[in-house]
C-alpha cells in the first residue's frame, strides 16, 4: 500500500516518487486526484455498472439534455397541416395581387386607366378611340385581329359598380385555381366566341335586309362576354357544390331574364353564348385539376405551414 500524498492544486506539474511503482515518477495532478478520492457518486455508479454487466442488462444511453432539441415538443400554438388560417388571409386572397394573380391584377389596372380616359377625356378623342376599337361588322371586315382584342380593353359603365366588383372577384378566384394563362384563355375565348357569333349574325341580317345598314357600325366593346365565360368556368372548378349551383342559378337567371325583355338582343344573345361556353369548358378544366395544376402554389388549398420534425415550420 502506498502512502497518500496531498499536494496543493495548481497548474504546476511536479513529479514525486510513488512507492507502489518502485519510485516511478507520477504527476502531482494525478496524485492530487488520488488524494481527493473518487468523485461523489462514482462508487455507486461503479457498483450499478458492475451489477448490470453481471446480469447482462444493456447500459443506458446518454441522457438527452433539455436544450438539445431531440425530445423538445413543438411550440404551443404552432399550426400543422389543415389548420384554419386567420380571417385576414382569406380576405386577402379574394383580391388580385401582382404575384398571386398577375393577369387579373394587370388587366384590372388597364381597365381603370381606360375607364378614367372615357370618363374624363376629351369627348371627341374618346369617341374616335371607341369607334376605332369597336368590334362591329365594319371594323371586323377591315382589321379583325386588332378590334377583337382592343374592344376588350374598354368597359361600359361606372368604375365602381356591382359588375366591376364581380369582375375582380370572379377572375381572381378563377386564376388562383387554374392559373393566369388559362384564365386569360377562358376570358379571350368567351369574348371572341360571343363577339364573332353575334356580329356575323348581324352581318347576315343586314345582307338579308332584316336590319338597317347602320347596324354594321354599331359600337361593340366591353368585358361582359369574357367575365360571364369566366364566371361559368369558375362554377365548374369550385369544390363546394352549393356554391357551384348558386353561381349557375344566379347568373343564369340574370342572362335568361335579359333574353325575355330583349333590351339589346345582340348583346343579350352574346351573354348567353359566353355563359354557355364557360360551362362547356368544365371537362377540360376539371381534367387539368385532376392532373395537378402547376400554378406556382397559388391554386393550392389554403392551409397553415407544414411542420417539420422538431417543430420547425417549412
Amino acid at each position: 500500500m502506498g502512502t497518500w500524498v496531498r499536494t496543493p492544486r495548481s497548474h504546476t506539474v511536479a513529479t514525486l516518487p510513488h512507492p507502489a511503482a518502485g519510485g516511478a515518477p507520477q504527476s502531482a495532478r494525478a496524485q492530487s486526484a488520488d488524494a481527493d478520492g473518487p468523485p461523489p457518486g462514482a462508487a455507486d455508479r461503479a457498483g450499478a455498472d458492475g451489477d448490470r454487466e453481471t446480469s447482462g442488462e444493456p447500459a443506458p444511453g446518454p441522457r438527452a439534455d433539455s436544450d438539445s432539441g431531440a425530445d423538445t415538443a413543438p411550440p404551443t400554438g404552432s399550426r400543422g397541416d389543415g389548420a384554419t388560417p386567420p380571417p385576414h388571409v382569406w380576405a386577402r386572397r379574394l383580391f388580385p395581387t401582382p404575384l398571386g394573380t398577375p393577369f387579373t391584377f394587370c388587366y384590372a389596372l388597364t381597365l381603370v386607366a381606360t375607364t378614367l380616359f372615357i370618363s374624363f377625356g376629351d369627348p371627341a378623342v374618346v369617341t374616335r378611340w371607341l369607334a376605332g376599337s369597336s368590334a362591329d361588322v365594319k371594323n371586323l371586315a377591315q382589321e379583325p385581329l386588332f378590334v377583337l382584342f382592343a374592344s376588350a380593353l374598354f368597359y361600359k359603365g361606372a368604375l365602381l359598380s356591382v359588375f366591376t366588383v364581380g369582375f375582380v372577384l370572379v377572375l381572381t378566384a378563377l386564376e388562383r385555381r387554374i392559373g393566369g394563362w388559362r384564365t386569360a384563355a377562358v376570358f379571350i375565348a368567351g369574348h371572341l366566341f360571343a363577339t364573332l357569333a353575334t356580329q356575323l349574325t348581324v352581318a347576315a341580317a343586314v345582307a338579308l335586309g332584316r336590319l338597317p345598314d347602320s347596324s354594321r357600325s354599331r359600337f361593340e366593346y366591353g368585358i361582359d362576354y369574357g367575365v360571364l365565360a369566366c364566371a361559368a368556368a369558375l362554377a365548374g372548378v369550385v369544390h363546394l357544390v352549393w356554391l357551384r349551383w348558386a353561381l349557375i342559378g344566379g347568373i343564369g337567371t340574370m342572362v335568361l331574364s335579359n333574353l325575355v325583355t330583349l333590351t339589346d338582343p345582340v348583346v343579350d344573345w352574346g351573354h348567353l353564348l359566353a355563359f354557355a361556353l364557360g360551362i362547356a369548358l368544365w371537362p377540360l378544366l376539371r381534367r387539368y385539376q385532376r392532373r395537378g395544376s402547376a400554378v406556382g402554389g397559388h391554386s393550392a388549398p389554403l392551409q397553415g405551414p407544414r411542420t417539420q420534425p422538431g417543430g420547425a415550420g417549412a
